[in-house]
């Protein structure tokens, strides 16, 4: 009875299965063999959807109106100002050209000034060598300078009295030059050397004082070092040292301060001497 049961729930699955295949194939049969143009029912989700397409479509044909319109905008922008620059470009080319003509006008004229000046320097030249026989060197023109100064001291003077005005002229004008330019040399040599000899007593003078407070102040220091312990004294001590002039009424020695003293002011005095000395030196270079 059970094995009739399994075969019999068998044979019904198996039956089930035969008819969900052949169903199956028939859906397929009419899918392959179903015309294209199949009419779909209309439905108003189909218009909603239709609609919302048709506003983006919209929208957007607005936006690239637009954006279309500003490149237009910007487009005839741009021609108009390549228009007024192309004028501005042909003024400004016209203007350059006048101006390369008119220095290309004075590069001539200066060329021709320049020739002119050149010419004007020969005949100067010339004129010169005709005037004074020939070109002299600046170093020949001192050494006859000189020579003349000797002749002159000597008394040979006769080469002078055949020596035309314009030459007599040059070589006085020449010798004034040379001893205006001698004496203010001389001039400045002499304070240099006034400048030097002050800063060298000034350093002398510091240096003998700054021995003079040396000594002063060894001695000082000796003597602090021979006088006797504070620790010591009787009552009246302090009396008797201040009659020695070794000690003040607040009990510090008189004579030391004083020698301190002496010793930065000493101190400050070789800062000058140092000072002085470096400007001697530079005064010397």
């Amino acid at each position: 009875m059970e094995g009739e049961r399994l075969r019999v729930e068998k044979e019904k699955e198996r039956q089930l299965m035969i008819e969900r295949k052949e169903k199956e194939a028939q859906e397929q049969l009419s899918l392959l063999y179903e015309p294209k143009t199949k009419e779909v029912a209309p439905s108003w989700e189909d218009v909603g959807r239709l609609r919302g397409n048709l506003a983006l479509k919209r929208s957007t044909m607005l936006m690239l109106d637009e954006q279309m319109r500003k490149v237009q905008d910007r487009h005839s922008w741009i021609q108009r100002e390549v228009i007024r620059m192309s004028g501005e470009l042909r003024a400004a080319q016209a203007e350059a050209d006048q101006c390369q003509d008119i220095i290309n006008g004075w590069r001539g004229q200066r060329q021709r000034m320049q020739q002119e000046v050149r010419g004007m320097v020969e005949e100067e030249t010339s004129l010169v060598q005709s005037l004074m026989g020939k070109m002299i060197p600046e170093e020949m023109r001192m050494a006859m300078v000189e020579e003349e100064e000797e002749e002159e001291e000597e008394g040979e003077v006769g080469m002078a009295r055949t020596r035309s005005p314009m030459e007599v002229e040059v070589a006085s004008h020449e010798k004034a030059l040379v001893r205006k330019n001698q004496d203010e040399s001389m001039e400045e040599m002499k304070r240099k050397k006034l400048i030097i000899e002050a800063k060298r007593q000034e350093a002398i003078l510091s240096l003998k004082r700054k021995a003079a407070l040396n000594s002063l102040y060894r001695k000082s220091t000796e003597k602090r070092q021979r006088a006797p312990d504070a620790s010591i004294r009787t009552s009246d001590q302090p009396a008797l040292d201040k009659e020695k002039g070794l000690v003040s009424n607040d009990g510090v020695n008189e004579s030391e301060n004083k020698v301190l003293v002496v010793v930065a002011k000493s101190k400050r005095d070789d800062e000058r001497t140092t000072e002085a000395e470096a400007v001697e030196e530079s005064l010397e270079r």
